[in-house]
């Protein structure tokens, strides 16, 4: 069975908080039961869900069956309004290790999909790993890889996020795979490269030295240093230059965007906030250009929603909504 993607998992989660706000009218629970049929990987996120907040339940019982001294506490949390009970309970769920709805606190700090990677990050991580064979990994934020490294056989998969890699020079050359595409780096020859997966292509850059690309349609494509190529279902061609930078900007800690929707910058400010984001696609529309930080996900907003003409909400730590100001 597939993996559950984290957008879908995420409006899961919305859903499940909005029917226990106690403000949830029919029609809601109408359009979340749409929602759950209108595809196979939505109940299976919204059970998976169900199934997490019943353990949450089950460790908090836990807990205070453990320490007694804790009972009075949890019946004050419980006796709050809902807003503040909501937001109470998902702080326990992460405190207890509950391993789902703590999407808020777990699967949002990690991903519970790259729990059995070779190496991987947590939200808001980036971090450097140095390889069995002298390479030199970087890995983004919310970011996966699986490393096979033998005496006869190189090769690193993406499978979430974004990577860099030092390629050191050996005997066997370097294989590099995402969806898409595959980069190889020739034996007794370092290079860099850069890999980025977003939904439904994949990104590639070469930093330094020179790797050979073959997309998932057959193209072949020599790269050089600076040089770097989109792929995707549909097909594939080159970046240009500007857009190379722009790519390859996480790695200084940027996010950098040049012309594009405001709904591609918030895509990647989510791999660095520990809340969900929320974005209206009429506001994911606009369109933006300049550069912003990555590890401030909060203060980026702030700047965007004093240029554009948006309206951002947080609603504790957990949430935070974007949409258009109709102010």
């Amino acid at each position: 069975m597939s993996a559950i993607a984290d957008p879908v998992l995420q409006r899961a989660v919305e859903w499940k908080t909005r029917l226990l706000s106690g403000r949830a009218s029919r029609a809601d629970e109408d359009a979340c039961l749409a929602w759950r049929r209108a595809a196979d990987e939505h109940e299976r996120a919204w059970q998976k869900v169900e199934r997490s907040l019943a353990d949450c339940l089950g460790d908090l019982k836990a807990v205070v069956r453990r320490d007694p001294r804790q009972a009075e506490a949890v019946r004050q949390a419980l006796a709050l309004p809902a807003p503040a009970r909501r937001e109470w309970l998902l702080g326990v769920a992460g405190l207890c290790g509950a391993t789902g709805l703590a999407l808020l606190a777990a699967q949002r700090q990690w991903p519970l999909e790259a729990a059995f990677a070779s190496h991987a990050t947590a939200t808001g991580e980036r971090r450097g790993v140095a390889l069995a064979d002298g390479s030199r990994l970087l890995l983004d934020a919310r970011s996966a890889v699986d490393v096979d490294l033998q005496s006869s056989r190189r090769a690193i998969t993406l499978t979430r996020g974004r990577m860099q890699l030092e390629a050191a020079a050996a005997q066997t050359p370097f294989l590099a795979k995402a969806p898409f595409c595959r980069l190889a780096v020739q034996a007794e020859t370092p290079a860099g490269l850069m890999l980025a997966r977003a939904p439904g292509r994949t990104v590639a850059v070469c930093t330094h030295g020179a790797v050979m690309l073959r997309a998932g349609h057959g193209a072949r494509q020599r790269l050089q240093a600076g040089e770097g190529w989109w792929m995707g279902a549909d097909g594939s061609g080159p970046l240009p230059p500007g857009r190379v930078r722009a790519a390859a900007a996480w790695e200084r800690g940027l996010v950098e965007a040049l012309d594009e929707p405001l709904g591609n910058v918030v895509e990647q400010l989510r791999a660095y906030d520990r809340g969900l984001i929320r974005i209206s696609s009429r506001a994911a529309a606009l369109r933006v250009q300049g550069v912003w930080s990555l590890d401030d996900a909060a203060a980026t907003l702030d700047i965007l929603a004093r240029r554009l003409p948006l309206r951002v909400v947080r609603h504790g730590g957990w949430l935070t909504t974007i949409d258009l100001d109709r102010t």
